[in-house]
């Protein structure tokens, strides 16, 4: 069950490509567009947040991610920290209930489980990394890439936070990865505060964020992985 929900884990965070193409290059690939109503524009308030999405280059803080599956059983809970640098650095430290460390450098990626003495490495996507992290680093196009539409203080239910907006974000193109998401933002300071992945089967991964930090100098070294002596090695490259 612990090995399940690490590569649920890696898969969410590290492999997932989203989002990337526009729908000149869907008809390209034959893939099927969702069709944006008409006179229904973007919620303002997504237009807000993708430009300061864009000026971020930085961005580092804690957070508490639960995972809710059917073939989970009971819903998942674990916390840590995380950093993430234009254009495609990011590194996730889970410290508890079990340490495990997500790192990608752009290029490659790294998944160290020391329960298991074990590092998986791969490669970075060319399409980006997954929703968390693609949205977090201003990679997905919110008032482009998704319709928006602002929920009601009963449909969004309780945030963790006062003044919260959430809202729902259905990809323009039809994804096998999640239906929706669904974003808390600090309406002020334009800050995420909880994003929801929804897939279609019911399942939900939620990750919460605290202690944000914006723009601040982050080290090479963070967004590398030494693989250390004596561990078992599963290379996909």
């Amino acid at each position: 069950m612990r090995r399940v929900a690490c590569l649920a884990i890696l898969t969410g965070l590290l492999s997932a490509g989203l989002i990337r193409a526009r729908p000149a290059e869907m008809a390209q690939k034959g893939a099927e567009p969702v069709a944006r109503a008409e006179g229904d524009p973007a919620d303002p308030l997504a237009g807000r947040l993708q430009a300061k999405m864009q000026r971020l280059e930085t961005l580092t803080g804690r957070f508490v991610q639960r995972l809710e599956s059917r073939g989970l059983g009971r819903a998942r809970v674990e916390s840590g920290k995380f950093a993430i640098r234009k254009p495609a650095s990011m590194r996730w430290e889970y410290e508890k209930p079990e340490k495990k460390l997500a790192v990608t450098d752009g290029e490659t990626t790294w998944l160290h489980l020391p329960e298991d003495n074990e590092v998986q490495v791969g490669r970075y996507p060319k399409g980006g990394g997954a929703a968390a992290s693609s949205l977090l680093a201003g990679r997905l196009r919110l008032d482009e890439d998704f319709t928006a539409r602002r929920l009601t203080a009963e449909e969004a239910g309780p945030q963790g936070f006062a003044g919260a907006v959430v809202l729902r974000l259905e990809p323009i193109e039809r994804q096998e990865e999640f239906e929706a998401l669904l974003v808390a933002v600090d309406p002020t300071a334009l800050i995420v505060r909880r994003l929801t992945m929804l897939d279609s089967v019911g399942g939900r991964m939620t990750f919460e964020f605290f202690d944000i930090v914006e723009n601040a100098p982050l080290d090479d070294a963070l967004f590398h992985f030494e693989i250390p002596q004596g561990v078992e090695v599963l290379d996909t490259r």
